[in-house]
């Protein structure tokens, strides 16, 4: 999954937040900045986090290891695009 990959289904997630829309606006902002890490780690666990070296090996095996980098994602994308999301 590339960069773009992970904007793309970060800013699904944020769209479908229940999240006021000035944090949205922010959360969409800190997703246009974001190093990939920081996007896989927002996607795993909803947070924004800083990385560095250890970390960033640390959540790259966590992504590889889950489903989303499977192609899930790919679903859960199509699903929310045809309406099916929230």
């Amino acid at each position: 999954m590339d960069k773009k990959d992970l904007q793309v289904f970060s800013m699904c997630i944020i769209s479908e937040s229940k999240s006021s829309k000035l944090a949205k606006l922010q959360l969409l902002n800190f997703v246009m900045e974001a190093s990939e890490h920081q996007l896989m780690a927002f996607i795993l666990d909803g947070q924004i986090i800083k990385t560095d070296e250890l970390s960033e090996q640390i959540i790259k095996d966590r992504f590889e290891s889950h489903p989303l980098s499977e192609g899930v994602w790919k679903t859960l994308f199509g699903v929310f695009l045809l309406g099916g999301g929230g």
